[in-house]
């Protein structure tokens, strides 16, 4: 009996340590901060907003196309360079019914910004007048990273603020 019990407990703690052992060479997964830095090329942006015009609901939705140059994240000084551009192809629908429009064009997409990695889950971008733009990292890999953020854009006919989400993923050039 006595054996038996040493031989069992023998057993149950050399699994004990072969199963922590494994636990520790599981890999890490790096930091935001870790992989930012290098060459990202646009692989997805779509905008979508709400605003009211005459009193009725408007729903923008863009989707991007024609992604082309790559924004690159510098470590010291935290800067970006970009040539990245993309086309960006608007529906605008109001009370139901769409009305034409024509596409956007972002060209050198947050070329001359700085950043800050504030979290895995939030970058901070700084524009050269000093606008900040907080970008909410939803997902990342050591080559992939997909982010959202809200842009307040002022309209010039109706004068009012229509926020506006971005959803961008970019992956590692």
């Amino acid at each position: 009996m006595k054996k038996t019990t040493i031989a069992l407990l023998s057993t149950l703690f050399i699994s004990a340590i072969a199963c922590k052992r494994d636990d520790n060479n599981q890999p890490q997964q790096k930091s935001l901060s870790e992989i930012i830095v290098g060459g990202w090329e646009l692989t997805k942006m779509d905008i979508s907003a709400k605003a009211n015009f005459l009193g009725q609901q408007v729903d923008i939705v863009g989707t991007g196309s024609n992604f082309t140059g790559v924004a690159t994240f510098k470590a010291n000084p935290k800067e970006i360079s970009s040539t990245a551009s993309a086309t960006v192809g608007i529906k605008i629908v109001l009370g139901g019914t769409e009305i034409p429009f024509d596409t956007l064009s972002f060209e050198n997409v947050f070329d001359l910004y700085k950043y800050n990695v504030l979290s895995n889950q939030q970058l901070r971008l700084i524009g050269p007048e000093q606008d900040t733009i907080n970008i909410n990292v939803k997902a990342y890999t050591e080559n992939t990273i997909e982010m959202e953020f809200v842009e307040d854009i002022p309209d010039e006919t109706t004068g009012q603020v229509v926020k506006t989400t971005f959803k961008v993923n970019v992956r590692r050039k």
